[in-house]
């Protein structure tokens, strides 16, 4: 039942208030003749006009005070009934209205406004059966009124008789004839029946009705899609192309239909038509392009799910999630960078998708935007103070400036929160062990160092990072060496970060031959870290090789190395005492 207002609400504002005629004067030309209103009469209408006045006014209480001082002087005046109901009503009170319309309706069973009230009563508080024999009468009682009908079969419906809802829908359809709402309806019902046969028919004698009607053929495809009946729906979409070959509804079953049978090369060219139209469900074409995240590793699922993305922000320009969803088809595809900007219009439209501002940090880290990951965290901040991850990546974006006490503030912060990643739980303690090394707080820094491993035992960062910071200090370099050699025999003997720290430890052991053969694995033509270039020119030169040792300080020079120390190097043809 369809209805925005119940049906009493405009009908009651004429009648609720309105005593019966028969009561009042009977012949208006003997008022002062034969018969004289009486006194309690006169109270009654009195009490009544001014319990009506009360409830207009929004004084449901002074209001119902009223409608029962004129119950007391007649306990079956329907008037007052009616108004009590209706006043309950009104103040939410279903069930104590409830409680009035029964007695009312056994008292004047006639009223068409008293059994439409008691409708809407029955159906606020689920009483469905109750309601459809109401309509039912009233059905019958005015036949003409249409709506009546409508109503009944609604009742029956939510009263589970659904056979009986066809019959009515089949008395409407006399009246009318077959239309979409008729046959909708009806389609409905035989589907719960479990007779998707008839659901059919229903459909196809729609058709009928109007066969130039591209809609129509819409909907019966729908339900052979549902019913999983795919070649009647491709069917049924050819003739539907043949009517409206640039129908977008036609354009999106097409496309359904060879996804369904994993045909991603005859879906695209629907689906390139169904992404162009502005007309179509965004929520649809989310979903399409959602489940492509898994075939990106295709590169014609790739290149397809790229260019449906681009026609998805064409088409909904607005839309948030039409930026969100593309973002993540470029972030999967390793299309960074595309992937960020693409994201940055999503915080335009919607700053508050979490996810997104995710991906943004990951990004910007991942790209080494510093100062982008700095601004865009302390946004963050402030619009998500409870989200632990902005904390880390602010705090990894003051690291990034060397700003190592402004990074500790978010990454203890970080560690007040109850983080479950133990992962990441982790990483931040590590992080946390980084910034008091280059504050040279050497305790703390092996305190979170040692938390770290703790927390997570194969945590690589961690082992590589305490690693390298004891064989810098040159202390517990068995402890040093235990962990850096468990990531390079264990890990990843292929790690050039891993194999320099491993051989760095060796070096400050003294062991300088095992430590050049270590280095020499991982040292290229094509080598930039000038650290690393650093450390096999130390190496060289231990062991004697002083000409090489500074053609690979001057390496590191020349990719960024600490000027001052190397060019002391190579002037000195040794290393720093």
């Amino acid at each position: 039942m369809n209805k925005v207002l119940p049906y009493f609400l405009l009908a009651s504002l004429l009648v609720s208030c309105k005593v019966k005629k028969e009561s009042m004067v009977k012949n208006s030309d003997k008022l002062y003749g034969s018969y004289i209103k009486p006194i309690a009469e006169i109270k009654q209408e009195q009490f009544i006009i001014e319990g009506c006045r009360r409830r207009i006014s929004g004084d449901y209480n002074a209001a119902l005070v009223q409608f029962n001082e004129a119950l007391k002087i007649d306990p079956e005046n329907d008037v007052a009934l009616y108004n009590i109901a209706l006043t309950h009503f009104f103040n939410q009170e279903y069930n104590k209205a409830l409680a009035y319309i029964k007695p009312l309706l056994k008292l004047n069973h006639t009223n068409k406004w008293y059994k439409l009230t008691a409708v809407d009563i029955y159906e606020i508080t689920d009483h469905y059966a109750e309601a459809a024999l109401i309509m039912e009468a009233l059905a019958k009682e005015y036949p003409a009124e249409l709506d009546y009908q409508f109503d009944y079969a609604y009742f029956l419906i939510k009263s589970n008789d659904y056979q009986k809802a066809i019959s009515v829908y089949d008395q409407i359809e006399k009246y009318i004839g077959l239309n979409e709402e008729i046959a909708n309806s009806r389609k409905q019902l035989w589907l719960k029946l479990n007779k998707p046969e008839k659901a059919v028919e229903e459909l196809k004698a729609l058709i009928k009705t109007d066969p130039r009607e591209a809609k129509y053929y819409a909907m019966l495809a729908d339900l052979y899609i549902a019913l999983q009946a795919n070649e009647q729906a491709y069917q049924t979409v050819q003739q539907l192309i043949e009517i409206d070959s640039t129908n977008s509804k036609a354009q999106s079953i097409m496309a359904d239909y060879y996804l369904s049978v994993k045909n991603y090369q005859r879906a695209f060219p629907y689906l390139r038509n169904v992404f162009k139209s502005p007309d179509v469900d965004i929520d649809y074409k989310v979903k399409v392009l959602f489940s492509y995240l898994d075939l990106l590793q295709e590169s014609n699922r790739k290149n397809e799910a790229i260019i449906l993305g681009t026609l998805l922000t064409e088409a909904h320009p607005n839309e948030a999630k039409a930026y969100a969803i593309f973002g993540d088809i470029l972030f999967n595809s390793y299309e960074d960078s595309e992937a960020l900007n693409v994201y940055y219009k999503t915080l335009e439209l919607d700053k508050s998708r979490f996810s997104v501002w995710q991906q943004v940090f990951l990004l910007q880290s991942r790209l080494g935007l510093k100062e982008d990951l700095l601004v865009y965290t302390t946004q963050a901040l402030e619009l998500f103070p409870y989200q632990p991850l902005v904390f880390y990546y602010n705090g990894l974006a003051w690291l990034d400036k060397k700003e190592y006490r402004k990074a500790l503030i978010p990454l203890e912060s970080m560690l007040q929160f109850e983080v479950e990643d133990v992962g990441l739980k982790s990483q931040v303690q590590a992080t946390i062990g980084d910034c008091y090394d280059a504050l040279d707080d050497f305790n703390m820094a092996e305190r979170y160092y040692e938390d770290a491993l703790s927390t997570d035992p194969d945590n690589t960062y961690a082992l590589n990072n305490y690693a390298y910071h004891l064989a810098k200090r040159g202390v517990r370099l068995d402890k040093a060496e235990q962990m850096a050699a468990k990531l390079v025999l264990q890990v990843a003997p292929d790690n050039v970060t891993y194999i320099d720290t491993y051989a760095w430890v060796l070096f400050k052991q003294k062991k300088y031959q095992i430590a050049l053969s270590w280095l020499g694995k991982a040292i290229t033509p094509n080598t930039k870290q000038a650290e690393i270039l650093e450390h096999y020119g130390d190496i060289l030169f231990q062991t004697g090789k002083v000409d090489e040792a500074i053609i690979y300080w001057q390496r590191a020079l020349q990719n960024g190395g600490d000027k001052q120390v190397l060019q002391k190097k190579i002037n000195d043809r040794k290393t720093a005492d």
